[in-house]
């Protein structure tokens, strides 16, 4: 848990520049504590039922919240919603193989990454394709 918590202010402390940048990163180093602690405490599962969707939401919420704090225009923001809402998703392959005993937090999350990129592509989709083709080259 030292470790963890070590990891994870080191990071930050590197990358306070960029918070929204600094948000992924937390959410990354998090999830993976949090799967390689329940990996060594015999496997529990809770790091995949609770912890990483719980993680990822909160993180697209704190998103939004120091996008629109700040007054981050929509081009230095957009990428790192999409990654968040793409990491949201990541639990439909848990749901599917059928390894969650809690399907909650997962299903809540899921649904709200949906929406999230639906709203993106509805309410951004000219400046999200500009952006995805500047960033990604895509």
């Amino acid at each position: 848990g030292i470790g963890c918590a070590c990891v994870s202010v080191w990071v930050g402390v590197l990358k306070k520049a960029n918070l929204l940048k600094n948000i992924i990163w937390q959410l990354l180093i998090v999830s993976v504590c949090a799967v390689l602690w329940d990996a060594f405490t015999h496997w529990h599962g809770w790091s995949i039922e609770y912890v990483f969707p719980i993680t990822c939401l909160v993180a697209m919420i704190a998103m939004a919240v120091v996008a629109r704090i700040t007054r981050t225009p929509a081009s230095e923001y957009l990428i790192y919603l999409v990654l968040d809402a793409f990491f949201g998703v990541i639990p439909v392959i848990f749901l599917l193989t059928g390894i969650l005993k809690v399907t909650y937090p997962s299903v809540i999350r899921v649904g709200g990454s949906v929406i999230s990129i639906l709203a993106l592509l509805c309410f951004q989709g000219e400046n999200m394709r500009r952006e995805l083709h500047k960033k990604l080259h895509l």
